[in-house]
């Protein structure tokens, strides 16, 4: 009864023949397939939604402030050059959170939360991390085709696959396995 529970030599790795019936052997880490297009955009409208609320933190602190400011001066109104000094720097103040954003997840790990919940990741061309000066000059690259939204990505859709902030920086969007 102890006979079938003996231990039997097993041949070094080298020594093993693959049988007709085993599958053909891949390589352990296949190149990473691109990032549709839809799963693209969607990360890109979740990233949106998370900026632009955090933006709207920033402007009803800046409203509450503003109130407060005018309570103390005792004026009921605002003036027009107030308002329109606020606007340009909250207009400015969402450019750079905007690309302060998309740099710091990019560079620290290839994904922003948009990307890291739809699975697909930013690398470099060989397929390493993009780095701080990368993902920075991306960031600025995607925040100035924005006016461009759509014809870059038309260009998405293309077989590379590939925005035009994806050729400035040398990196692609891939599925993450």
């Amino acid at each position: 009864m102890m006979d079938r529970f003996e231990e039997t030599p097993v041949p070094p790795p080298s020594e093993v023949q693959p049988s007709p019936s085993d599958p053909p052997h891949l390589p352990d880490n296949p190149a990473p397939s691109p990032a549709p297009v839809l799963r693209r955009l969607a990360a890109v409208g979740i990233d949106l939604i998370v900026i632009n609320l955090c933006d709207l933190l920033l402007i009803a602190a800046a409203l509450a402030g503003l109130s407060i400011g005018l309570r103390q001066v005792r004026q009921p109104l605002p003036s027009q050059e107030l308002i329109a000094s606020l606007t340009q720097q909250l207009t400015f103040g969402w450019s750079l959170l905007f690309i302060g954003y998309f740099s710091y997840f990019t560079a620290q790990g290839g994904q922003t939360p948009g990307q890291r919940l739809l699975r697909i990741t930013v690398v470099r061309l060989d397929g390493t991390d993009i780095g701080w000066p990368r993902a920075a000059w991306r960031s600025v690259v995607l925040f100035i085709s924005l006016p461009f939204f759509f014809i870059a990505w038309l260009v998405v859709a293309l077989p590379g696959k590939r925005a035009p902030h994806d050729y400035a920086a040398g990196t692609r969007v891939v599925r993450v396995r």
